[in-house]
């Protein structure tokens, strides 16, 4: 049997991608979250607004 070589350096670049976009998307939705609230005037809409955009 043969052993199957992994690409290391490209699985770790995309881990690290997909990690920065994360966080780049948690500080969009914290930024704008106020404006947000705002415009649909409430607080207890926030749950929602967070459950919409993570899913």
């Amino acid at each position: 049997m043969t052993a199957k070589k992994t690409n290391v350096t490209l699985v770790t670049i995309a881990i690290f991608v997909a990690t920065f976009l994360t966080a780049v998307e948690g500080t969009i939705v914290s930024t704008a979250m106020p404006t947000i609230v705002g415009d649909l005037h409430g607080v207890n809409l926030m749950n929602w607004i967070v459950s919409i955009f993570y899913h």
